[in-house]
């Protein structure tokens, strides 16, 4: 099997959903347990998002509905690349809503950011 460019190894969490690397799949547990807990009520994964006018294409990792109907995204991020830094800062102007930036390793996910738009989402 061909291995991920950054050495990442695919894995399934809940649902059967193939992630791309561990921390993206703890990620996804962890929000699946607040989801059975009622905390949050959708999770989609592999958003699409377009940021700016120029209609950048961004796909978080997840984005999530809350029981009151509003939406947050989230990204499990364990290699930083130089797109990566481009879509944070377009983020951090054109998103449609909060981000939840997420790192560390499988076994303890961090919560380490959260964007908020300048626009406010």
């Amino acid at each position: 099997e061909k291995k991920h460019k950054y050495k990442a190894e695919k894995v399934e969490g809940h649902g059967g959903y193939s992630f791309g690397s561990k921390l993206e799949a703890a990620v996804y547990n962890m929000l699946y347990l607040l989801q059975r807990a009622g905390v949050i009520k959708v999770i989609q994964v592999q958003d699409t998002v377009l940021l700016s006018d120029a209609n950048i294409i961004y796909k978080p990792d997840f984005k999530i509905t809350k029981p009151d109907g509003s939406f947050y995204w989230v990204e499990a991020k364990g290699f930083k690349t130089p797109v990566w830094a481009i879509k944070k800062r377009l983020w951090a102007v054109y998103g449609p809503g909060l981000l939840e930036i997420y790192e560390g390793n499988h076994k303890s996910p961090q919560l380490i950011e959260t964007i908020k738009p300048r626009n406010g989402g």
